[in-house]
């Protein structure tokens, strides 16, 4: 496990938070779907069932207490030339409203459900690299990270392409991994300066009970 640098060249990405897109997520993602094979995979994110603890990334552990971790690795950072409220519509095409139809007559309902029409405001940020600060397994982090074409919400309707992946060896990164989210009563005892707290996760899947509690955020 060596300090590393990954950065991802891109163009602008969707985000809906400062401290998004978290590299440890975007690490699980694709060793999951290795793991599981894609199938399977994605019937388990489209549910929601069956998350368990993922405890094999190629990232370094920060143990505190009590089997309380979180892998070694910082918040995304960036140098946002612009940033704007995009607004991405989803409209249903009645051309196609035949072949949706099981039976001769009959309606399709667009108020809610997945034909439903949709107007949603979200985060521009236009930057050409954004990086995280990492302690890991190298050659195991490139390997993924190069099966992963976007970052961000949105991926589908083309924002948060990466145009390359760069992972550099810097000393700097021990350090700098620390400024991230972690549980509060950890940052207090450090003497850590954060910003705000927040309800948040603390490692993936971010929707696991257990991985959430009250975070001190940088």
């Amino acid at each position: 496990m060596k300090p590393l640098q990954i950065t991802a060249k891109i163009n602008s990405f969707i985000v809906s938070d400062p401290w998004s897109p978290s590299i440890d997520s975007v690490i699980a993602y694709w060793h999951l779907f290795e793991k599981m094979g894609a199938e399977e995979f994605h019937l388990s994110a489209s549910t929601q069932t069956g998350l368990k603890l993922i405890d094999d990334l190629p990232l370094d552990k920060f143990e505190w207490k009590n089997d309380i971790w979180w892998w070694r690795c910082s918040s995304p950072t960036y140098d946002a030339k612009d940033m704007s409220l995009k607004y991405i519509h989803r409209r249903f095409d009645q051309h196609d409203a035949e072949s949706y139809m099981k039976s001769k007559k009959g309606n399709i309902m667009t108020k809610a459900g997945p034909y439903k029409n949709f107007r949603g405001g979200f985060n521009h940020v236009v930057a050409k690299n954004i990086s995280w600060f990492v302690v890991g397994d190298r050659h195991e982090i490139v390997r993924l990270l190069n099966k992963c074409t976007n970052i961000g919400a949105k991926a589908s309707a083309g924002f948060g392409q990466v145009k390359e992946w760069v992972v550099t060896e810097n000393p700097e990164s021990a350090e700098l991994c620390t400024k991230r989210p972690v549980p509060l009563e950890f940052a207090d005892e450090s003497g850590l300066a954060y910003s705000s707290v927040l309800e948040w996760a603390f490692r993936p899947p971010f929707r696991m009970s257990e991985n959430r509690t009250i975070c001190a955020m940088p």
